[in-house]
C-alpha cells in the first residue's frame, strides 16, 4: 500500500464522517462507534504501509482457530 491509498482511505473516511455527522445529531454513542472504526481503519492504513509484509485478516483466523481444528481432528 501507498501512502496515495492512504491520503485517499483518508480522504474516504474524512468525508463518511461529515456525511454522517447530521444523521447522528444527539447520538453520542453512535458517533463514538462511528469515531472508532474510522480510527481503526485509519491505524490499518498506516500499519499496511509500514509493515508491508502484515498478514491479512484470514491469515489471523487461521492462526487463531488452528488450534480448534487440531483439537477437533483428534
Amino acid at each position: 500500500m501507498s501512502w496515495s491509498e492512504v491520503v485517499m482511505i483518508w480522504l474516504l473516511g474524512g468525508a463518511i464522517g461529515l456525511m454522517e455527522q447530521g444523521k447522528l445529531k444527539g447520538k453520542l454513542k453512535e458517533k463514538v462507534l462511528l469515531l472508532s472504526l474510522i480510527g481503526a481503519c485509519y491505524a490499518i492504513s498506516l500499519a499496511l504501509v509500514w509493515v508491508h509484509e502484515l498478514p491479512g485478516p484470514t491469515q489471523w483466523i487461521d492462526t487463531l482457530y488452528k488450534p480448534l481444528g487440531k483439537l477437533l481432528e483428534k
